[in-house]
């Protein structure tokens, strides 16, 4: 089917690659391809080790011998490739390769926890997580949910005290979710808290009487969690319903109580697909709107644009923002916030315009980069002449980022150092540095030392020793913030205090003809 599905695409489908050069566009450092002969993508769930660095799964059913995925794993088949990475994605510091389970999180005595989903019955699957030694041999293995109908895992965290959220949905009552909202044909949002060996601590069941569609956990201050999907209810727990499907959520204290909770959207379709902590206590939420009222504020002329806000832990929403293709349907898989402040999310666009660069195919892996308040910065077209996907954004501890996905093809941005495999999908990793490439120039070996960053009253800016030139500051949008003529000064001091919060970027045209750039964070 999917193999037909390419076919009438290319019989059918004239791609046209559109450039538009006012479009900023993000820095990549580097970039690599993995696959085989079937499906090989990269998860959106990274899990942060303790020394810092992080793990990337890849999901892969591809045979041995069809692809380079062979130097990492000898099982062919349905499989999972953990890749573990310093934390600055400099180093490949190991790789790991398990059959069943998706999110991993690692022991400090070199156990892992492996979490997923399992069948139970004929018609039911259960939440499941068990427990590994280095070796794969499973020490205990426990299930939730599932006794008469299906338990689907979407997200999971771990917590301080050492224990585990797992938040997915539930279509049925049981001994793990005793209350169901609506038919057994509509799930209902479903949260579970174990203990570091897998025992049950409390579990909570919220819906309506439609459907609610499970997306992300993220850790609350308190050691408790928001949880965020998309209701189609207008009852029990889901009351204040916008209009179609909203945006839901809520926040949940360490013992399981509902703190608040609140839809989100407007009379159109709003989809909530990532979430992340705001680093304030608060949450930011992205997704894809259709809607023209209720909570969202900025209405561009392009069509279904993503849809991103910031939410803070009293449930105000703080700011949001919107940025899309030419009548293109956008969307995000992913979010983060990086070191610096500044928000990277990563998703799907379909044709080009605003701030989608260029179109290469039918669906492209599209990764935007805004300030900590949601303006744009820059962002990054990958795609082929069929269906990619970007699926993960990740923070590094140098204020870049490392994204990934899947691409279908070969050709557009897919090609050296990629390889097309011939399967159905390969997996792609990239890591983005936070430069505008139309903004910072550095082709001589001089280096501006910004100081405090971030900072919120002033910043000071240590020049080329004995050089004279100009100096601008624009902030996220382009506009100049700051020009001033430096004549042998050292350091320039700068009020920011009147400023908006967000990322500006600092330019240094030398009259030696040096060019030199560099980005600090107002708080």
């Amino acid at each position: 089917m999917l193999r037909m599905r390419k076919l009438v695409t290319l019989l059918l489908v004239v791609v046209a690659i559109s450039a538009y050069g006012q479009v900023p566009e993000a820095s990549i450092l580097w970039q690599k391809g993995y696959g085989g002969g079937g499906l090989d993508a990269v998860s959106k769930h990274i899990t942060k080790t303790s020394d810092g660095g992080f793990i990337i799964s890849i999901g892969s059913n591809s045979t041995i011998g069809s692809g380079n995925l062979d130097s990492f794993c000898s099982l062919g088949g349905d499989r999972t490739i953990y890749l573990k990475y310093n934390s600055n994605a400099t180093m490949l510091e190991w790789v790991k390769c398990y059959t069943g389970g998706d999110i991993i999180f690692p022991i400090d005595n070199g156990d892992f926890i492996f979490v997923g989903i399992t069948r139970t019955v004929p018609s039911g699957w259960a939440f499941e997580v068990n427990r590994k030694n280095s070796s794969g041999l499973i020490l205990w293995q426990r299930s939730y949910g599932g006794q008469a109908a299906s338990a689907i895992l979407r997200d999971m965290i771990a917590i301080q005290d050492g224990g585990y959220l797992m938040f997915g949905e539930t279509n049925y009552s049981d001994t793990d979710f005793t209350i169901h909202h609506g038919s057994w044909t509509n799930a209902d949002f479903a949260l579970i808290k174990v203990d570091s060996n897998g025992n049950k601590m409390w579990s909570k069941v919220i819906g309506g009487s439609g459907d609610e569609r499970a997306i992300s956990i993220v850790s609350a201050p308190d050691d408790g969690c928001y949880i965020m999907g998309t209701t189609f209810s207008t009852d029990y727990d889901c009351t204040g319903n916008h209009g179609g499907d909203d945006i839901y959520l809520a926040r949940i204290d360490k013992n399981g109580n509902l703190v608040w909770q609140q839809l989100i959207g407007g009379s159109g379709g709003d989809n909530g697909n990532c979430a992340v902590s705001d680093g304030k206590g608060g949450v930011i939420v992205a997704g894809a709107s259709n809607s023209t009222d209720g909570d969202r504020t900025h209405f561009p002329s392009f069509g279904c644009p993503i849809w991103v806000l910031d939410v803070d832990s009293n449930s105000n929403i703080l700011w949001n923002n919107c940025f899309g293709g030419g009548g293109g349907n956008c969307y995000a898989n992913s979010i983060c916030k990086a070191t610096d402040g500044s928000i990277w999310m990563a998703g799907v666009s379909t044709n080009a315009g605003a701030e989608v660069a260029m179109r290469y195919g039918v669906d492209d892996a599209w990764f935007v980069h805004a300030d900590s308040v949601g303006n744009f910065i820059n962002a990054k077209v990958l795609g082929s002449r069929l269906w990619d996907r970007a699926t993960m954004v990740y923070p590094l501890s140098n204020a870049n980022v490392i994204g990934g996905g899947f691409y279908d093809d070969s050709g557009g941005s897919f090609i050296d150092p990629f390889e097309y495999y011939g399967g159905l999908e390969d997996a792609f990793l990239v890591v983005f540095t936070p430069s505008t490439t139309s903004i910072e120039v550095l082709p001589k070996a001089y280096t501006l030392n910004l100081y405090p960053n971030p900072s919120n009253i002033l910043v000071k800016i240590e020049l080329p020793e004995n050089e004279t030139g100009n100096v601008h500051i624009y902030n996220s949008m382009g506009q100049v913030m700051y020009s001033g003529r430096v004549l042998g000064h050292k350091t320039l001091a700068v009020s920011i205090a009147d400023w908006a919060e967000g990322v500006y970027f600092v330019k240094w045209n030398g009259d030696n003809g040096a060019v030199v750039g560099g980005r600090f964070v107002k708080m």
